[in-house]
């Protein structure tokens, strides 16, 4: 009893029975603050002394803290240093704290680019906040989201994180072992009055009612003099470790002394996440009114969005706000109206304008409600007037450019750009190309702007340990600028996946199967027969080792051939965990045995040939594409006819030559092959003066798989139709020139527009006035047309088939100039109507 403090002598003096929560008050308190009459010492400084208690664990349950250490400088980061995560750890249940090596760029924290996960497997949903130093970021997970206690968690920072400067983290970084250790009691730290009836409670954790936010205001009392006013509510921010009190009445200037779990530590009392129970403490201070005057600045102003923030010295509500530009009161320099009530005041409020906003000085106007009662105020009952401001905005003249580009395995990757881009450019595919190390260009199936609003995520199926170039071709910021110069790298792709077999086929006649996977193998592990065990005929047999008189074959690291020595039907084949060449293994690195994406190899079937896409991809260049494997194709091997009716045409189409092969991902084959005709860039093609649509039909001799089976037939009904895979370019005339006219329309003797004709269809929304320059004048305008004739001044019929652009342009002093040709370029990619790049 002589270690009791005042206050609990005044609460506990006439309790007849002690609850557990009393109990545990006054036993920490004595512990912690009891000081003995034997040499003045704390208990606990006693027990640490005696070795009674350990020192790391009066410092785990708060009983003591850790002695003061000087604060070591922190090496310099290198200049040139990437960006990099230096530590991770849960400050406690709620929080988590990720740093830094250098500053981050704040637009890049983002919900999206963490992940934590308890007891490393449930995903935790958790909001990030960029602390002061701007290198140190504070996860704080939402709603009653919370880590096991005295477990490990999982947290995985994402490489789209940027500093400064716009380069990423590089790379994914993970922190499987983030141990989870709360063992102290939460207790209240300061009280603070932030309105004439709103108190705010700061605690050295997060803390909640238990299962709500909002916390039983029977847990808290607050003496102001004489009288003790009443909580009508107390809201925690597990965010910010605090807890607002709302008060029924202002409070009195004087001292204000707050009791938090004023009702002991009892169900429903302030705890934090990990379920200890908040002290019984007071805390007093002395209220003054803030009677300062509230003052308000622009904080920013976007003239694409055209939202506009206003931020206040302190919070503020009101009703009918409004804000208007250049002229006050007038609807149409005017915003939205805002509104916001005293339990949601804000000092940041964020309008929108109703139309655009001017470049230079500008001068806006915050203009109250008329009604007195719905003015603006702070919440010591502080008026805030009618307030102008005057803002410099500036044009964005400056183009997007790419800040980095990241491979994301073999599927997708991310082009970071310096700058929010345009949405509907961000998406399209044409804007974006990817070619392997043959130039071949691969299928993108996608572009999706990130939330970040500066990142866009291609999707394009990409082969492990190969090598691609990546172009962006165009893109538009938010405000219309073109990028400039096309951007290009060259990345490799890692090893992302395990491999797997990606077809199978038997030749029953030959007793062969032949085995494809999707990616280099290793080579002695490959060859080695003990890894290969067969069932000849499809379950009927065991399956069984390869014998003497079976034939294990490597074709290459991708390939093997199996060649029976006994007649097989439908096999089957299992094999061992063999690894690829960075040691992945086959199916799974958690299984010894390879078992498919659906099994076994089960039932080998006999092997089915075909073509499966023909493309034009150069004026006398084609494309076939096999679903297997192709050894050779020959001269008489294909068919060129009239798409329309299937007959001949009047001046055949032969093939010359086989000029480039490479096999895709799943075993296929693609062949290109050099005819002896020059093909139109729409895949079209001019038969004795008729302009034809193309088929190609494979001859029912002379093409051969890797097996010997011959190809099937295909008849005109099932022959496949040419696919354009060609931008195209400027047309010719007869002579090899470019077809481009200079024109007066108006017949003032001064050139206003120039006429480029393209030997197929341009797609209009790919141009801009920024796609063209013409030497000397300012291009005004730029448009399609179906015949490159356009009235005076006019743009073109804009036709969806159009091989025509018109563009239109003037010269400041422009005099007597018809005759004249001013060189025309082309600058920034565009594209057909099928989205092929002309570049």
């Amino acid at each position: 009893s002589k270690m009791l403090n005042a206050s609990q002598i005044v609460n506990y003096a006439a309790v007849a029975k002690l609850t557990r929560g009393q109990a545990v008050d006054i036993i920490y308190s004595a512990v912690k603050n009891g000081v003995l009459e034997d040499g003045g010492k704390k208990l606990i400084d006693k027990l640490v002394e005696s070795g009674i208690t350990p020192t790391s664990a009066a410092i785990a349950f708060g009983y003591a803290v850790p002695a003061p250490r000087p604060t070591p400088t922190p090496a310099p980061v290198p200049v040139n240093a990437p960006l990099a995560v230096t530590s991770v750890s849960a400050l406690n249940c709620k929080q988590v704290q990720v740093v830094f090596n250098r500053e981050v760029n704040p637009d890049s924290i983002l919900s999206a680019y963490f992940e934590i996960k308890d007891e490393g497997t449930t995903v935790k949903a958790a909001t990030p906040e960029l602390q002061a130093d701007k290198k140190t970021v504070l996860l704080t997970l939402d709603g009653a989201g919370a880590l096991k206690n005295t477990y490990s968690a999982s947290v995985l920072v994402k490489k789209s994180i940027r500093d400064t400067s716009g380069a990423n983290l590089g790379s994914d970084f993970l922190k499987t072992d983030v141990r989870v250790q709360d063992l102290k009691v939460p207790e209240l730290l300061t009280v603070a009055a932030v309105g004439s009836k709103s108190i705010l409670l700061t605690y050295d954790e997060p803390v909640w009612g238990g299962t709500l936010t909002a916390i039983a205001t029977s847990n808290y009392t607050v003496g102001n003099g004489m009288y003790s006013s009443l909580a009508l509510s107390a809201t925690a921010n597990p965010a910010k470790s605090t807890v607002l009190l709302s008060l029924g009445m202002p409070l009195s200037p004087g001292t204000v002394t707050v009791k938090s779990s004023a009702a002991g530590m009892v169900t429903g009392a302030p705890m934090d996440f990990a379920g200890y129970k908040a002290l019984p403490k007071e805390v007093s201070f002395t209220y003054a009114p803030d009677t300062s005057a509230v003052s308000a600045s622009l904080q920013s102003v976007n003239r694409v969005t055209r939202k506009v923030v206003v931020k206040f010295s302190k919070p503020v509500y009101g009703n009918n706000v409004r804000l208007y530009q250049l002229v006050s009161g007038v609807d149409a320099y005017g915003s939205n109206v805002l509104s916001k009530s005293e339990g949601m005041a804000s000092d940041t409020w964020e309008f929108t304008m109703n139309n655009g906003v001017p470049t230079g000085s500008v001068n806006f106007f915050l203009v109250n409600s008329a009604t007195i009662s719905d003015q603006l105020s702070d919440l010591f009952g502080q008026k805030v007037p009618n307030l102008n401001f005057s803002f410099s905005v500036i044009a964005d003249n400056t183009p997007p450019a790419v800040a980095s580009l990241t491979v994301n395995g073999n599927g997708s990757f991310d082009v970071v750009f310096n700058e929010e881009v345009d949405p509907t450019e961000a998406n399209k595919i044409a804007n974006f190309e990817v070619r392997n190390a043959a130039n071949v260009k691969q299928n993108i199936t996608g572009a999706t702007l990130q939330v970040d609003q500066q990142t866009v995520r291609v999707n394009v199926a990409l082969t492990d340990l190969q090598t691609y170039t990546f172009k962006v071709l165009s893109m538009k910021d938010i405000a219309g600028n073109l990028l400039t110069v096309p951007y290009s790298v060259t990345r490799a792709v890692s090893d992302n996946a395990n491999p797997k077999v990606v077809s199978a086929y038997s030749v029953t006649a030959e007793r062969k199967i032949f085995i494809t996977f999707s990616e280099p193998m290793n080579a002695t592990e490959l060859g080695d027969r003990s890894n290969y065990v067969v069932d000849k005929n499809g379950g009927t047999d065991n399956f069984q080792s390869l014998t003497d008189s079976d034939t294990l074959s490597v074709l290459d690291a991708r390939h093997v051939l199996l060649t029976m020595g006994a007649a097989i039907s439908t096999p089957s084949v299992k094999m061992s965990a063999m690894r690829d060449l960075s040691g992945k293994k086959l199916g799974s690195d958690a299984l010894f045995e390879y078992t498919g994406e659906s099994g076994n190899l089960l039932n080998i079937g006999v092997e089915t040939v075909r073509l499966e896409e023909v493309r034009v991809v150069g004026t006398n260049l084609v494309q076939l594409v096999f679903n297997t494997r192709i050894m050779l194709v020959g001269a008489s091997d294909f068919l060129f006819r009239d798409d329309a009716s299937g007959a001949a045409l009047t001046l055949p189409i032969s093939v010359l030559g086989t000029v480039a092969y490479s096999e895709g991902i799943t075993g296929n084959s693609e062949i290109v092959v050099q005819v002896d005709r020059t093909l139109n860039a729409n895949a079209t093609y001019t038969d004795n003066g008729i302009v034809k649509n193309l088929e190609v039909q494979v001859q029912p001799v002379g093409t051969y798989s890797a097996s010997n089976a011959l190809v099937t037939a295909r008849n005109h009904a099932d022959a496949l139709t040419l696919v354009d895979k060609v931008g195209g370019a400027i047309a010719k005339d007869s002579s090899g020139n470019d077809i481009i006219t200079w024109n007066d329309y108006n017949g003032d003797l001064k050139i206003d527009t120039v006429v480029v004709k393209y030997d197929e269809p341009v797609l209009e929304s790919t141009l801009s006035t920024l796609t063209y320059t013409v030497l000397g004048y300012s291009v005004t305008g730029v448009s399609t047309d179906s015949d490159g004739y356009v009235t005076a001044g006019t743009a073109g019929n804009h036709a969806a088939g159009a091989q025509f652009v018109i563009i239109n342009i003037t010269k400041s002093g422009q005099t007597n100039d018809v005759g004249s040709k001013p060189t025309v370029t082309q600058i920034s990619p565009i594209s057909d109507v099928l989205g092929n790049i002309i570049e």
